[in-house]
């Protein structure tokens, strides 16, 4: 009767209605093969202790679970390179996607994994899909991928906050999908704008920046590249992510103690402290009513101090950084590399040069101060140090 109904219904509750009936059609299909399963989970008893050696050696298990997912039987159940760029967009993008990935990568990877597992239904629906497949196993005297099947399944439902076989397995598929897929639009991209590996040999950053802003400067090449970009919106939005993390990790230069050039002067620092301390007022009264009651520490308060400040942070980013501000910070940021580099301090240095990738542009009038990591960040630290010293200022003069 409801396949009957859907012709004569509009376009999204006819999708609604097909859903319902694939889910129907699923849960019958299963309850159907109840007994089976339950009599291939008793064959399975068997050879509990087998399995157990098997996962006990994690690298085997897990080359054994690639090749049992590899299988036609597990097709309609893989992912795409589309739904690992999705989750790619949700958790973070892995550094490198070529090399082997270090501990931070790992950790998007797993979090990837688990994110594209869905929600508790679709985790459902994927075990009770696996659980279906256990008879077909173990009636071909394949025990040991039974239960990996079967301990996948488990686990979808059990643990929905880790990855399992199945998980890994089909991740790794789509996984290796997307990124030979984001390897060849980068190096098609390359071709079309004439840019070779080669060029580049031999050259320290500096001199490849310069090479690329002269490609690029080339209206031709430039609308090649944002058509390109248009054309293919995975690899735009790995650039633009890409981008954006390396200006969020060049923050990290203000815990070295060797940043002075970070820094704002006085005279642009100065101007705001009123500004500060008046937007304080209502904060600071919270702070002292929270210290009389023995919470030194409130976290909602410093939350809310700290959240001002960086508010007037991006003021003062906006205000100070002028066009012709923010190229002076930057000269200042490539004599830093510079020094970097002859302290053979190559990791700091390439944080400094992803710090100012995004300002040394031509068309930096285009561009938002408040929206720079770095430069929000130099106010920030600036107004901190400024207010650190004030302070220490009027204790010095309360003591005498």
């Amino acid at each position: 009767m409801a396949k009957q109904v859907i012709p004569q219904l509009p376009d999204d509750e006819a999708q609604k209605l097909r859903d319902n009936l694939d889910q129907i059609e699923e849960l019958a299909a299963y309850d159907a093969m109840a007994g089976q399963i339950e009599a291939a989970g008793r064959v399975l008893e068997a050879h509990r202790a087998e399995f157990e050696n098997l996962l006990s050696d994690p690298p085997t298990a897990m080359e054994r679970a690639q090749r049992l997912f590899s299988e036609e039987r597990f097709a309609s159940l893989r992912y795409t390179a589309q739904d690992v760029h999705r989750a790619f967009e949700e958790v973070g993008y892995p550094s490198r996607f070529k090399q082997m990935p270090n501990d931070e990568d790992m950790e998007i990877l797993v979090q990837a994994t688990v994110h594209l597992a869905g929600d508790e239904d679709d985790r459902v629906r994927v075990a009770r899909q696996l659980m279906m497949a256990l008879p077909e196993y173990v009636a071909a005297w394949r025990y040991l991928d039974a239960w990996i099947i079967r301990y996948s399944a488990y686990r979808m439902v059990e643990v929905p906050q880790e990855s399992n076989p199945f998980l890994f397995a089909m991740f790794d598929l789509a996984y290796n999908e997307w990124a030979s897929q984001m390897d060849s639009e980068q190096e098609a991209l390359l071709a079309m704008v004439d840019f070779k590996p080669s060029d580049v040999a031999g050259k320290d950053v500096e001199e490849v920046e310069a090479l690329l802003r002269a490609q690029f400067a080339d209206p031709e090449k430039k609308t090649t590249l944002e058509v390109y970009y248009e054309a293919h919106p995975m690899l735009r939005g790995m650039a633009e992510a890409e981008s954006w993390d390396l200006q969020l990790e060049s923050v990290r230069l203000f815990e070295r103690d060797d940043d002075d050039c970070l820094y704002l002067i006085q005279e642009e620092t100065e101007p705001w402290v009123p500004v500060l301390l008046e937007r304080l007022k209502p904060a600071e009264a919270r702070a002292r009513e929270a210290a009389a009651r023995g919470a030194w520490d409130d976290r909602e308060t410093l939350d809310e101090m700290s959240q001002i400040m960086a508010g007037i942070a991006r003021e003062m980013a906006r205000a100070i950084f002028t066009p012709e501000r923010t190229r002076r910070f930057v000269a200042d940021l490539k004599a830093y590399r510079r020094a970097l580099l002859e302290k053979r301090e190559e990791k700091a240095a390439n944080l400094v040069h992803a710090a100012w990738m995004p300002l040394d542009r031509e068309d930096i009038e285009t561009v938002d101060p408040a929206e720079m990591p770095l430069l929000t960040s130099a106010c920030f630290a600036s107004l901190r140090e400024m207010m650190i010293v004030l302070s220490k200022q009027a204790q010095a003069k309360t003591s005498r």
